[in-house]
């Protein structure tokens, strides 16, 4: 009886066998996909960064990604040509890469004529996670952004279902990102652009990088944008693909790196010199500058051995000719303008933006930076956070900070409206907290309709309402020229008496 008992049950489980090898298999298959992604040597553990996806780079690899397709809905695609060349030159103690990105791009139209040239050598420190360091000058003067390359990469397993953001360091931009796919060894990040500009315009501007886990780097990069038109729904799409990746001798490397090094030094130095030629107010005073700029350009050049540092510094040469032309018209312009200031009002009144009296006057005695913009204006907002900055860094003194919006003037009351929301999404985006005036009479008080085409204004008024200074354009070194003219004013304020003569 009892063998019959073991025999029946032995012949149960003998049944029951291909069940349990079933939830088995079942098992290890939910344990396999939870660490798909795992690192080799993980442990499994949920901490940050275990288990997820990361670059790995060595020092000595060149990457070479290439634009290799434009789709457009306009019916008028353009053929700009782009190459990036990503240099690995060092670990860092961190356990970051010191990368150095030469961007090439040329911007064609769709009948082949070429509207810019884009020729840019710059560093960066990149993490496994895809977070970056980098200069100001790299980011902003040579329009050279790494995440237009390396996404950023989710630090908690978590994040691959329900997504993550990250901030690059890049005024009034960040991205929300999510996981769109996984196929065999490549994880495709999808990454949605935010920024106050975009948001005015309902712009959607999305990419998705195909990410290979074998590799440790990106492969490819789609960027998608996807705007409103008179005409309809426009889309456009570029894809950039890893073309190339190769391994430099360690002698070479040295030497880039040497001479990259002495080259974004002497590039500092003529984006200094070519911004200080901006701030004087006259020709005879402009163009040495220039001339002392350029000098620093072509002094490097002799000294580069390297064919691409040779051919980075010619580029800037000729980019610097053609940038002096416009340089010396414009302190021609400032030349006039301050001839001008002992004719311009003192005290001007106009609306804010909900419609209630603003009279200059009212703030005499205190210093006024005011900040003309425009809806058309992108660098326009990255002026903005600039402006909110020094603002909070004034706060309680006796400095005001204004925004000057300029508007278009249409016959179309459908463009008014169009213009006026526009107007009131960077108000709440990029310009929250500073109060924001209209300019458009300002603007013919001060005669500034031949500036209107370089916007951002900035114009700084004495503590009597006289026009201090005036500056137009984006730059990453106008904070610290704005702090030094408001404490030159703070330390020594203008008098406000009324037997002043203001034109003394």
């Amino acid at each position: 009886m009892e063998f019959a008992v073991k025999s029946r049950s032995a012949i149960r489980l003998v049944r029951l066998a291909p069940k349990f090898v079933a939830v088995i298999a079942a098992t290890l298959a939910l344990w396999l996909a939870y660490y798909a992604l795992a690192d080799e040597g993980g442990d499994g553990r949920d901490a940050p960064g275990e288990g997820l996806p990361r670059y790995r780079l060595e020092v000595g690899q060149e990457l070479v990604y290439r634009l290799t397709s434009i789709e457009d809905t306009s019916g008028k695609a353009p053929r700009d040509q782009m190459q990036w060349r990503v240099f690995v030159v060092r670990q860092n103690a961190d356990g970051s890469w010191r990368l150095l990105i030469r961007m090439k791009r040329t911007f064609i139209t769709s009948t082949g004529t070429v509207r810019a040239r884009w020729n840019s050598l710059g560093y960066c420190d990149l993490q496994p996670n895809g977070t970056y360091t980098l200069d100001e000058q790299t980011a902003i003067f040579k329009k050279l952004l790494p995440h237009d390359l390396f996404c950023r990469l989710p630090d908690q397993r978590s994040e691959l279902d329900g997504g993550w953001s990250y901030e690059p360091p890049v005024e009034q931009l960040s991205y929300g990102f999510r996981q769109a796919s996984r196929a065999a060894n490549t994880l495709q990040i999808e990454g949605r652009k935010n920024t106050p500009y975009l948001a005015m315009n309902q712009m959607q501007m999305t990419n998705r990088y195909d990410f290979d886990l074998k590799r440790g780097c990106v492969e490819r990069v789609t960027w998608e944008s996807e705007w409103q038109t008179e005409d309809g729904i426009r889309r456009s799409q570029y894809t950039i693909e890893l073309e190339s990746v190769a391994e430099r001798e360690p002698r070479w490397i040295s030497q880039f790196y040497h001479e990259a090094n002495a080259y974004l030094t002497d590039c500092k130095q003529w984006i200094e010199s070519v911004e200080n030629a901006q701030w004087v107010r006259s020709v005879a005073a402009c163009e040495p500058l220039l001339q002392k700029a350029r000098a620093i350009l072509v002094a490097g050049r002799e000294k580069a051995e390297l064919e691409i540092l040779q051919a980075m510094y010619d580029a800037n040469i000729e980019e610097h000719d053609q940038q002096a032309r416009w340089i010396v018209d414009y302190a021609a312009q400032r030349e006039a303008f301050f001839a001008e200031v002992p004719k311009f009002p003192t005290d001007w009144q106009t609306q804010d933006s909900d419609g209630n009296t603003f009279r200059l006057a009212d703030r005499r005695g205190q210093i006024v930076v005011l900040d003309f913009w425009a809806t058309s204006c992108e660098y326009c907002v990255l002026v903005a956070g600039q402006v909110k900055q020094l603002a909070a860094e004034y706060q309680g003194q006796e400095v005001v900070f204004l925004g000057m919006l300029d508007r278009f003037e249409y016959d179309d009351q459908e463009d008014v409206d169009r213009e006026d929301v526009k107007a009131r999404s960077l108000m709440k985006n990029a310009y929250q907290g500073i109060p924001t005036l209209e300019a458009n009479k300002i603007v013919e008080d001060y005669r500034l309709p031949h500036f209107r085409f370089g916007y951002p204004l900035l114009i700084v008024l004495d503590q009597s309402g006289v026009v201090h200074e005036l500056h137009l354009g984006y730059a990453g070194s106008l904070p610290g020229h704005m702090r030094s003219i408001i404490d030159g004013l703070l330390v020594n304020p203008v008098d406000v008496s009324p037997t002043r003569n203001i034109f003394d």
